[in-house]
């Protein structure tokens, strides 16, 4: 037997149907039933345990551009992708590096921020395309949040990110 969502019951329709005539039996109420139903197991065991987590807000882009399309990429808070070489908002970002690939290591890629003024800019660069796409990917899905100041490296064949070394200056003095 089974009832439908408005009451009507229908007596095990399988037995009804098992001779050459074949038969259904249901009632249909007056008026549409309802009923509450609870549902519980014969013993239950809960367990808990502490975890850590990091939300990563994911926020509306009002807009995208190419590099050609705005003014200046100081007047505005921007993410900027793709290395001076090939976009000229990085290459207004980083000071107009010579030659433009200088500082570049295959196999990574550059997260850094840029401040100017009140306005933020963001480069994500790499050595090759495919080394600022890896930087990228991993910047959408928050796999930088943990690192402290405004820079960092994307390992691209791992993913990994970490800090970059300082390296001091080692002219001596006269």
């Amino acid at each position: 037997d089974f009832s439908t969502e408005y009451g009507a019951i229908i007596y095990d329709p399988e037995t009804g149907l098992e001779d050459d005539f074949g038969y259904i039996k249901f009632s249909l109420p007056s008026e549409k039933v309802t009923f509450d139903l609870a549902i519980s197991a014969e013993s239950a065991t809960t367990s808990s345990s502490s975890v850590t987590t990091q939300v990563v807000t994911q926020i509306e882009v009002g807009v995208a551009k190419l590099a050609s399309e705005v003014a200046d990429i100081i007047a505005v808070n921007a993410i900027v992708i793709g290395g001076p070489c090939a976009n000229s908002a990085a290459a207004t970002l980083m000071g107009n590096p010579s030659p433009c690939y200088a500082g570049f290591t295959e196999g990574e890629a550059t997260v850094k921020l840029y401040e100017n003024g009140g306005n933020v800019a963001m480069l994500i660069a790499g050595a090759t395309g495919d080394d600022t796409r890896t930087a990228a990917k991993v910047v959408a899905n928050g796999g930088i949040s943990a690192i402290d100041g405004t820079e960092a490296v994307v390992t691209t064949l791992t993913e990994t990110v970490t800090v970059p070394t300082v390296v001091e200056d080692e002219t001596p003095e006269e």
